[in-house]
């Protein structure tokens, strides 16, 4: 996702939490490679999360994962939050997108701290959600689960079609009282909504190599267009586009503002 931010021409920020391994530093690496600010929480609690994909041609066969998704300490979670809004008050931004992964760096009580922060100093805020804390994003700028997320977070079955998902839109807004709601629904496209007004756009039909990722290029493509005040429609036909560009390669790739213009013209 923060690949995909500064692949698009803005100035990134990673905040997260890593452990003090090899793993940690090809992270703070790949980082400055790629002129991303990284500023990483490093932690005894937990392994730096490592993902590894086994691909054959133009498919991917299975992937394994060593990682600890327990919360961290009370201790860390202290020195984390404090660390995060370091980070925060040491710079002006117009965006805060949380990418949740439900790997135990996230409590009820940091969620809420950060959306006040956000919402005190007008920054745009987006999710990205997980089970775990799916209920605890209250009043965010931009909420985006796809469909199977937005289906275990409301502990109901949700189909991609219109009726079911305004069914629950209806139920999440009530509690969320989000802004803006996208849930990606795959080769289905997505459904796109406000308070008021909702509605599926189609995918872009191309050949698809590997979707790995094509979430992270959703909601970067989505939070900035929508900083740049574009509404939510036209930017979630540029997410769109964006995720068809990406998922046309093989690996996690990120969109650069060249293709994304070039697909336009």
């Amino acid at each position: 996702m923060a690949l995909n931010c500064q692949s698009l021409g803005a100035n990134t920020t990673l905040i997260g939490v890593v452990g003090e391994d090899q793993q940690a530093k090809e992270i703070k690496n790949y980082c400055q490679e790629n002129s991303i600010r990284a500023q990483l929480f490093s932690t005894a609690d937990k392994p730096t999360t490592c993902k590894t994909r086994v691909v054959s041609g133009a498919h991917q066969l299975l992937r394994f994962d060593v990682e600890n998704t327990a919360y961290l300490s009370e201790e860390s979670f202290q020195d984390y939050e404090k660390h995060i809004f370091n980070v925060l008050d040491k710079q002006e931004f117009d965006a805060i997108i949380i990418e949740d992964y439900d790997k135990g760096a996230l409590s009820k009580g940091l969620i809420e701290s950060l959306i006040s922060y956000a919402r005190a100093h007008k920054i745009f805020m987006s999710v990205d959600p997980k089970k775990r804390h799916f209920m605890d994003y209250k009043k965010v700028s931009l909420f985006k689960p796809n469909l199977k997320e937005i289906s275990e977070g409301l502990g109901v079955s949700v189909a991609s079609d219109l009726e079911s998902l305004d069914q629950a839109k209806n139920k999440l807004f009530k509690v969320l009282e989000c802004e803006n709601l996208v849930v990606t629904l795959s080769e289905k496209g997505m459904y796109l909504s406000t308070k008021s007004n909702a509605k599926i756009i189609p995918a872009h039909l191309k050949s698809v190599a590997d979707v790995s990722g094509a979430g992270d290029t959703v909601i970067a493509v989505l939070t900035l267009s929508m900083c740049k005040e574009e509404d939510l429609s036209q930017s979630s036909y540029l997410a769109n586009l964006s995720a068809s560009i990406v998922c046309a390669k093989k690996g996690v790739v990120a969109i650069s503002a060249k293709e994304l213009i070039e697909a336009l013209e």
